[in-house]
């Protein structure tokens, strides 16, 4: 093992494991997760990651100057740094980081050497950027410092929206910020604006010119709309505002043509503009009117947004040449209308009324709309009805599909569904058990997917255990590469039957980790349902595994 650690390409090798890098291509929540794997769970933790390498440094003095040089890399908060200058002490009586004396360019010896090695700063939640460093500090710190950047390479910046000193970490070398909004907030709870973010986002132009990435987790001012339309080289644009009221500060044309103006970024690929476009002061603005106007985006391939349906179809009339090929759209409820009587919008009401979210599905069916392969309509009151999906099926490409529950799906509407979408690797739509009995999918509807959508990885819809009288015990058609499968209703399932069920699920899923049901109800003790299928499922499963598993998906 000592030769090992004498040999520098395979300490760096070895090393290389524990580097914390970024990165804001999580996997999301559990309703997100297309596939699961082993080494998913086996994924070790970026603090554990820390603190194995930082032990590993300290016992092994030769492994120890690679070691360090990759614990700099990715930094939580700016006080490591910081505290490299030789003249800062800790003051027990402030419990703040003090300067002991003045400063000499001396000093910063440490700190400019370690600084070079830092890419990334990523603060965690609750911590502040420059922990406890008194403001004074800090000041006379950023004066001896002149004009020089504190992290002249850094790539990376989160920080939260106090943003303190963010300015401070600003360089020309900077490919992605993202501010997350967990401070200023009303009486009610509510997220308030953040003047320190309105200062931070003005400043990005001039000191981020080749920023890639943004992420903004309160509400912009009016002119920062202008700011970031300077920012030529963004890939990624992400407004995460969870109270889309906040926007009304910001006037409704102000906020349009900001949208408009997004068409000026040539490098655009991903825009989730959240609640952007929502206006609560009447039902729908006449800009997104079919006709009024129209949005090219030459290059965007995936668009995030919530809204009501008319929302949907109205942005969809305005995309006649998009490129996408996704489409997030989350369906707000008509009950959060309120204010202004809709009596002033008689003419808009009337108009309105024609659109729906059956017209969105005929547009996306339309040729320009050929290119999409994942489309998520989020809702938690809407239902559909299968007829409105058929105009979908034009879309040859699809391979992710997440939409609300749809009234009458059944075995032959599932097989058209499969027979258009041959690429599919994900497919959420649940069923209804909640009006009187309609026809459901049943069993067999699993082994069509198999025998007509061999890539799927994941399959969540209600299927109906007890239509087929009589279920193969070696199916024909088996979905190698499935490995999550759950229904929504926790339906009822005669004893003799469940353990024939679990086998047929076992057969045509052969890869499955893990099976779940959406629904709370727990399991039925006296009888059989999904739950006592599923326990009997993965009752061979490694238990480790499944219990993680069930942290991951939030069953405890």
């Amino acid at each position: 093992m000592e030769a090992v650690f004498k040999t520098p390409e395979l300490v760096d090798l070895i090393l290389g494991h524990f580097c914390v890098v970024p990165s804001n291509d999580s996997p999301g929540s559990s309703e997100s997760r297309v596939h699961v794997s082993r080494e998913d769970l086996q994924v070790t933790s970026d603090k554990e990651k820390r603190r194995t390498l930082y032990r590993m440094a300290l016992t092994n003095r030769a492994i120890s100057h690679t070691a360090l040089a990759i614990l700099w890399v990715t930094l939580d908060g700016a006080l490591p740094l910081l505290k490299l200058v030789s003249g800062l002490q800790y003051n027990t009586t402030v419990e703040r980081w003090v300067l002991a004396r003045s400063l000499a360019q001396t000093d910063f010896e440490r700190l400019e050497y370690f600084s070079g090695i830092v890419k990334h700063i990523v603060l965690s939640k609750g911590r502040h950027l420059f922990g406890a460093i008194h403001p004074s500090a800090v000041f006379e710190i950023c004066m001896m410092r002149r004009d020089k950047p504190l992290v002249p390479g850094l790539k990376t910046l989160w920080i939260d929206d106090y943003c303190d000193y963010g300015a401070l970490l600003l360089t020309e070398t900077l490919k992605c910020v993202k501010i997350a909004h967990v401070h200023a907030r009303d009486e009610e709870g509510k997220n308030l604006p953040s003047p320190s973010v309105w200062s931070l986002l003005r400043l990005l132009p001039a000191r981020t010119p080749f920023l890639e990435e943004l992420h903004v987790g309160s509400v912009p001012s009016s002119s920062n709309l202008s700011d970031i339309l300077k920012l030529k080289y963004l890939k990624k644009l992400t407004f995460a505002i969870w109270w889309e009221r906040h926007w009304f500060a910001i006037s409704v044309s102000s906020r349009y043509q900001f949208l408009k103006g997004l068409e000026g970024l040539p490098q655009l690929r991903e825009l989730d503009v959240g609640g952007l476009l929502e206006d609560y002061r009447s039902v729908i603005d006449r800009r997104m009117e079919p006709r009024t106007g129209c949005y090219r985006f030459s290059t965007l391939e995936s668009l995030k947004m919530t809204g009501f349906d008319e929302h949907l179809i109205k942005l969809l009339t305005q995309l006649p040449t998009s490129p996408l090929q996704e489409l997030h759209f989350g369906l707000e409820m008509d009950g959060a209308w309120d204010g202004d009587s809709l009596d002033d919008y008689d003419d808009e009401g009337e108009e309105i009324g024609k659109f729906g979210i059956d017209q969105a599905f005929s547009f996306l069916g339309e040729h320009h709309f050929r290119s999409l392969t994942k489309l998520v309509i989020q809702s938690s009151f809407s239902f559909l009805e299968a007829e409105y999906l058929r105009p979908l099926l034009r879309v040859s490409g699809m391979k992710h599909v997440d939409l609300p529950r749809c009234w009458d799906l059944n075995d032959e509407f599932i097989l058209e569904m499969a027979s258009a979408w041959s690429d599919l690797e994900c497919f959420q739509v649940f069923g209804n058990w909640h009006e009187p009995p309609l026809a459901q999918p049943t069993l067999l509807s699993l082994q069509t997917f198999a025998r007509l959508c061999p890539n799927l990885r994941r399959i969540s819809t209600d299927v109906d255990p007890n239509a087929t009288a009589v279920l193969p015990d070696q199916p024909p058609h088996r979905l190698e590469h499935l490995t999550l499968f759950s229904v929504g209703e926790n339906v009822k399932i005669a004893k003799s039957r469940v353990p024939v069920v679990a086998r047929f699920l076992s057969a045509t899923f052969p890869a499955l980790m893990f099976a779940s049901c959406r629904s709370g109800r727990g399991e039925d003790k006296k009888g059989g349902d999904w739950n006592t299928v599923f326990r009997v499922l993965m009752h061979d499963k490694d238990k480790d595994e499944v219990a993680a598993l069930k942290k991951m998906f939030g069953l405890y």
